[in-house]
């Protein structure tokens, strides 16, 4: 069942069913309370859906929506039915939130209200409305945010972005660790979601409890003191890493006891060779292949297997000005080529 976004105009205090999915709850978001909520409705039901982050400031009741609520529901995607930039509704939310409050305050003395006098007389011209022209926040700071807000990522993850890294390196991920054997030496891809560093009890010498997530779920890192030094780094929350190390069932579940780390911008550092099977290609393969080797010039060594004449196998590896530097558009590229099944890497 597919899992709706909060939205000013759509979701309710509670989990709502809407065309066979579920709407996200508005008191799932962090820092909105019940009050602000029934304020919202309310006004909805009454003046119909907010066209703005204006228009929202105008109907509800600034002193139960107030500055950190509107700051929650923009940052959490709530106000995405604006199709609008977050980032735009932000750098004008003090101006949306003070005009709206004058309003309220003089509605609140009888002097006018707002559908009796002309939008130029009480501050929201049209031209007050505009939004700055403004790039949209990275994904890793909207991804954070709703994170933060929400308590998990709601319109994508950031790993997405490392998909082929995952494919390309990664040997298990949460959901098919437990499938390792105890002891097995393993190589995942995931994001530090938290760090926790502590002493040995014997020697007092550094190490730390890591909690790491990837794609499918979490689970637990430790660090030993011999190899913090090489790991201290790159532990710090949100950063996307590649870990090494072994798997222990000690206690039920699978913890990886790390013995290397590395940043994911360094995953292409980590290949010692390329294996390319062109034994399907026919003699234009090679040539192919060639022309794409030398736009990447290094000195990581490509291995080629080869049909012979007489219908047998060999392998090969090309000369060194034909040796290359590792990089996702390269692997793309071969893959491409060759397919997927061809094609391996010696890390």
């Amino acid at each position: 069942i597919g899992i709706l976004p909060p939205d000013v105009n759509h979701s309710y205090a509670q989990f709502a069913p809407e065309n066979g999915q579920i709407r996200y709850r508005l008191l799932a978001v962090k820092n909105i309370g019940a009050g602000a909520i029934e304020s919202l409705i309310e006004a909805r039901h009454k003046s119909g859906e907010f066209l703005s982050v204006f228009d929202f400031c105008r109907k509800v009741d600034l002193r139960l929506n107030n500055h950190k609520v509107l700051e929650s529901l923009i940052k959490s995607g709530a106000m995405d039915c604006f199709h609008c930039k977050r980032s735009q509704m932000m750098v004008v939310l003090d101006k949306a939130l003070d005009g709206a409050l004058h309003q309220q305050k003089e509605q609140e003395r009888g002097q006018f209200t707002f559908f009796t006098m002309p939008q130029e007389e009480c501050g929201f011209g049209k031209n007050d409305e505009l939004l700055p022209d403004l790039e949209e926040w990275s994904t890793s700071q909207v991804l954070a945010n709703e994170k933060a807000l929400l308590g998990f990522y709601l319109s994508g993850h950031p790993l997405e972005r490392y998909k082929n890294e995952i494919e390309e390196f990664a040997d298990f991920t949460t959901t098919n660790l437990k499938t390792a054997r105890d002891g097995q030496e393993v190589r995942m891809i995931g994001l530090i979601t938290t760090v926790k560093l502590t002493t040995t009890k014997k020697t007092n010498e550094r190490m730390a409890i890591v909690g790491l997530e990837d794609m499918d779920g979490q689970m637990e890192l430790v660090i030993f003191p011999s190899s913090y030094t090489q790991t201290a780094l790159y532990l710090k929350e949100s950063t996307v890493v590649v870990v090494k190390g072994k798997v222990s069932f000690r206690d039920g579940f699978p913890k990886m006891m790390v013995s290397e780390m590395a940043g994911i911008d360094e995953v292409y550092d980590l290949i010692k060779a390329v294996h390319v099977d062109l034994s399907h290609m026919g003699p234009s393969g090679f040539d192919k292949l060639k022309a794409k080797l030398v736009r990447f010039p290094g000195k990581v060594p490509v291995y080629l297997q080869l049909d012979t004449n007489n219908y047998k196998k060999v392998q090969m590896v090309v000369g060194e000005d034909l040796y290359v530097t590792p990089s996702e558009v390269l692997v793309e590229e071969i893959k491409g080529l060759v397919g997927q099944k061809n094609f391996s890497l010696t890390l």
